[in-house]
């Protein structure tokens, strides 16, 4: 594997490049996983403690499912070049805990919720980007300016 596709091998708590492109939309290759995500007891507990303070104070919200990146892998070199993502379904109520709480820092790469979503960047004749305002009422980046459209599921 050369180095500019996958980052040397590293410890699990280490953050790692897992795949760099550009890669041709015929060279990413996804993979669906069986079952749900399972996460560690004390990551089930938290998420669950911190999903009932979320809908204390947001009480519209629903615990959906999303789609979570659970690995992914660089394989070739040059034009030959691919990536392998590993997909794997699992809650919502989890990628709130583990990326938006201050305990994420302590988590390892392995035990955070990492959601995959879909985006495109929008231009209008004039070449100007189409952006637009999350509503504040949204327990993810509510507020937060973001490029349209997007989303996850």
């Amino acid at each position: 594997m050369a180095a500019s596709s996958v980052a040397a091998a590293a410890r699990d708590d280490e953050e790692v490049l897992l795949c760099a492109g550009p890669f041709g939309r015929d060279r990413v290759v996804v993979e669906v996983l069986d079952g749900e995500r399972a996460f560690p007891p004390e990551v089930v507990a938290g998420a669950s403690s911190h999903w009932e303070e979320l809908l204390s104070m947001k009480p519209h919200m629903f615990d959906g499912e999303v789609w979570t990146v659970a690995g992914a892998r660089g394989e070739g070199d040059g034009a030959e070049r691919r990536c392998t993502l590993s997909l794997q379904r699992s809650s919502y109520r989890y990628a709130m805990y583990t990326h938006f709480t201050p305990r994420w820092r302590e988590l390892r790469r392995a035990e955070r919720c990492n959601v995959i979503g879909v985006a495109a960047l929008t231009f209008t004749r004039e070449g100007l980007l189409v952006v637009g305002r999350r509503a504040g009422r949204l327990a993810m980046l509510g507020g937060y300016w973001s490029y349209m459209p997007a989303g996850g599921g």
